[in-house]
């Protein structure tokens, strides 16, 4: 018996010298419904080396799905709490798993297996089909919400997401910044020496994935952000722990997309991101830089700044067994770093949101790929007021765009100020079916009505060449050369990007006011110069004469003046020049007629048998309170739609209700429908009777 006692000890020891000969562990089982999460805790052999740099210690859950193929899911370590391992089950049925330990087998020493108890997010992911979003589950996703950055005096971020989630919002943008702790590699001294990762950034990150999923949101998360690779916008270089002159590797903020540490660093966080909260369908898309056009290297360098997105894109796409949409933002859409990634994510601020909507969001498309607005917000303005939220909203959802463009400013007003405004939105979108109709198009709504209003304009070109010198302004019609200015009215020292003189052609129908607002001025001075039919006006500056106007005089730096400079206009056509004769720029923040064109104005989506529209009055968005003004009214011209009978719903865009309900019948190319008597905004939708 003793004999066979050591025969046997000392097989034992020969095959555990000779590993391959060992059989692999039996695969562990168990039977998920679609989507449902499973966390399982181990504990590994013991291991050497940096346990959050893959390189060192890879270990991964091997998963048998039941359509027969395997997936092959990260594990992350936690800490004391040991390594973890999270998926979530595509398709119901017996999931096998194993675990592997830098591609060898292993059998854990102890282990622990959560199950969700229900499907959290029972649609599934977020995919890409055309211009569109979908889920798994063969639904149309449109993204609605606003952006919730970072943690600021509003409240905990998590609570902030169930709130946005009873509002009716489904998509939020938050960053992976450090001034709130949730930058993973923000980290100095030892830490940083040994490539470790914050377990405590992590730990707040497990919250707000948590919160997505029990609210029904979607996350945009936004792995890095301008502000510390740049020593001009925004700037967090000083203070990087990556900076050498704090004890980092890089020289300059621009070797962040070139040099090897960096690179091996931020592959290393991205796979751990990928590890912990890759499993989640809350997780709509990785948007690798909150505008990266701000960065050093993007102003020296745009092909390497594109390069670094094509490798970083590949990297993940590599590593993600769940295959999560990846992004990335900017100003514009058409850059290059948007070459191989699944959808655009534009930024816009400026004073006319609406035209901005009305002519841009169209654009967005041109790729073939899905783009929606991440951020907007006013140009110029000191509020950021629900005012100008409710105008892009309503005007962000009437554009062919595949998603509500996203409000910035969730610090600026308190979260009850934007909820309500975000509620009567969605209920519409899910009530119309305007939210699950593909491929729309803009439809051209002609209002008929009486009165006049002012034409808000706001140059769009941003620092460009000025591609004109004559404009003319329609008062009904979209204005395009003017909203191609440039946004900086360049003065002597850039006059081969400007002329010096602009002509607006006019028609006024009574007599009214030419207003331009200047913004910000730069420090070697301009001099915004009007004249009327070649006779220089002197301007009213804010409303009050000043006829030894001079314009703006150098200053030690660029001065934020926000003026309005306005000069009478008679009625008829007429020529409004405006020149700059000072050295350098100026703002054109915005260019404003009063009165001048029709009081009523519309936005509008459809296709062949369904329509939507917004109609608003021009002089009655910027009021806070309209009570005491009368009600509008008028009609709309209704053409591209079929013949026949549709059904057609007034809403209530203030309360979220419906306000009226009729049946029309589309007999001709033109039909014509009195609209409901309101005094800002209304909003409707008509979808063909025998069609839904």
């Amino acid at each position: 018996m003793v004999n066979r006692r050591r025969f046997l000890v000392c097989v034992g020891l020969i095959a555990a010298s000779a590993g391959c000969c060992l059989p692999a562990p039996a695969p562990y089982m168990r039977h998920l419904r679609r989507f449902q999460k499973m966390e399982v805790r181990f504990q590994p052999p013991p291991v050497t080396g940096n346990p959050f740099d893959y390189r060192q210690v890879d270990i991964r859950a091997v998963v048998s799905v039941p359509d027969g193929n395997t997936c092959r899911v990260p594990a992350f370590y936690d800490g004391e709490k040991g390594w973890k391992v999270r998926f979530t089950a595509l398709r119901a049925g017996r999931h096998r798993w194993r675990f592997t330990l830098n591609g060898k087998p292993f059998r854990p020493g102890t282990m622990q297996t959560v199950l969700s108890p229900y499907e959290a997010m029972h649609r599934g992911f977020v995919r890409r089909r055309g211009r569109e979003f979908v889920f798994d589950s063969g639904a149309r996703y449109y993204p609605l919400g606003h952006n919730q950055g970072w943690q600021t005096e509003t409240g905990p971020i998590p609570a902030l997401l169930e709130a946005m989630g009873r509002a009716g919002e489904n998509w939020s943008r938050i960053w992976m910044c450090h001034w709130d702790g949730k930058n993973l590699d923000w980290l100095s001294g030892e830490a940083m020496a040994k490539r470790h990762l914050s377990l405590e950034a992590a730990r707040r990150w497990d919250e707000i994935v948590e919160a997505a999923e029990r609210s029904g949101l979607r996350l945009q998360v936004a792995l890095q952000h301008h502000g510390p690779y740049s020593t001009t916008t925004d700037s967090n270089w000083r203070e990087n722990p990556w900076n050498r002159a704090n004890g980092g590797f890089l020289a300059a903020p621009e070797e962040f997309f070139t040099h090897p540490e960096a690179l091996e660093r931020t592959r290393m966080k991205y796979r751990y991101i990928l590890a912990r909260w890759g499993y989640s369908p809350a997780v709509m898309a990785w948007e690798l830089w909150n505008e990266v056009q701000w960065t050093d290297a993007a102003r020296k360098d745009w092909e390497k700044v594109a390069r670094w997105h094509d490798d970083m894109a590949a990297f993940l796409r590599r590593e993600d067994p769940f295959k999560h949409l990846i992004t990335s933002s900017s100003m514009e859409p058409g850059h290059r770093q948007y070459r191989n990634l699944d959808y655009a994510q534009p930024h816009v601020y400026t004073a006319d949101i609406i035209s901005h909507f009305r002519r841009g969001a169209g654009s967005l498309l041109k790729s073939g790929k899905p783009a929606f607005y991440g951020e907007w917000g006013p140009s110029g303005r000191s509020l950021w007021d629900t005012r100008f939220l409710h105008q892009g909203l309503w005007a962000g959802i009437m554009t062919p765009a595949s998603g509500a463009p996203g409000w910035w400013a969730w610090d600026r007003l308190t979260p009850e100020e934007m909820l309500r405004h975000f509620r009567p939105v969605s209920l519409l979108l899910a009530q119309s079916g305007l939210a699950s109709r593909p491929f729309l198009k803009i439809a051209p709504l002609k209002v008929l009505a009486e009165g006049q209003a002012p034409l808000i304009l706001s140059p769009q070109g941003g620092w460009s060449a000025s591609r004109t010198d004559t404009v003319v302004l329609e008062p009904g019609g979209e204005n395009r050369e003017a909203a191609a200015l440039p946004l900086f009215f360049q003065g002597k020292f850039h006059r081969e990007m400007h002329p010096e003189a602009v002509r607006f052609l006019v028609r006024y129908a009574q007599p009214g006011f030419f207003k331009i607002r200047v913004g910000t001025v730069a420090r070697a001075g301009a001099f915004p110069r009007l004249s009327l039919d070649g006779q220089e006006m002197h301007p009213e500056v804010d409303g009050k004469p000043s006829d030894a106007w001079q314009g703006y005089p150098p200053a030690v730096r660029d001065t934020r003046v926000s003026q309005t400079l306005a000069v009478p206009v008679p009625a008829g056509k007429h020529t409004v020049t405006l020149r700059n004769t000072g050295d350098d720029w100026f703002a054109l923040e915005e260019i404003r007629l009063e009165p001048y064109a029709p009081a009523l104005s519309a936005l509008a989506l459809a296709d062949s048998r369904y329509m939507a529209g917004w109609i608003y009055h021009r002089g009655r968005l910027d009021p806070e309170d309209v009570s005491g003004q009368p009600a509008a009214e008028g009609r709309i011209e209704i053409t591209g739609l079929r013949p026949g009978p549709y059904r057609l719903v007034w809403w209530d865009t203030a309360k979220g209700r419906v306000i009226g309900r009729q049946t029309v019948k589309i007999a001709g190319p033109k039909t014509l429908i009195s609209v409901p008597r309101f005094r800002r905004d209304i909003a409707f939708w008509m979808i063909a009777a025998r069609w839904r």
